[in-house]
């Protein structure tokens, strides 16, 4: 059994929904090209199992480098200066769509920990984004 550390594979992802939610908008709001981005209605393809679907809603991503041993806070301040600090372009989005951080967590080893520092949760706080985890574990239990 592992004895504590950080985690060890961290992905973040700026995220923006929307029904009615224009990519080139939220693109020009927030001074930066997304990862990808879709339409309400747009036909989507699976990457690898080439099944189609239609989006239910819009939607703009952004995608962190996915760097290995990058802290969760490193991540997310890099992700941030991609995109404008610019409060009046937020408080736009905000009102016009629903944006978050989505971030996964990956587990090499048991009991592994991470955490945001005041900074980060200051800057999510500027810009009304909330932050959700999900958190993936692989490895193998106590024998």
């Amino acid at each position: 059994m592992a004895i504590g550390g950080l985690v060890d594979r961290v992905t973040v992802s700026l995220r923006v929904f929307g029904d009615d939610l224009d990519p080139d908008e939220v693109s020009r709001l927030l001074g930066c090209q997304p990862t990808k981005c879709q339409v309400k209605g747009e036909v989507i393809v699976g990457r690898h199992s080439g099944l189609r679907r239609e989006a239910r809603t819009g939607g703009w991503l952004l995608d962190s480098d996915d760097a290995q041993g990058v802290s969760l806070d490193e991540q997310i301040v890099n992700l941030l200066a991609r995109v404008t600090g610019d409060v009046a372009a937020w408080e736009e989005l905000a009102e016009k769509y629903k944006a978050d951080l989505f971030c996964g967590l990956f587990l090499g080893e048991e009991n592994r920990a991470c955490r945001l520092s005041a900074e980060v949760l200051r800057r999510l706080a500027g810009r009304r984004l909330s932050i959700g985890f999900d958190i993936y574990a692989v490895f193998d239990g106590p024998e």
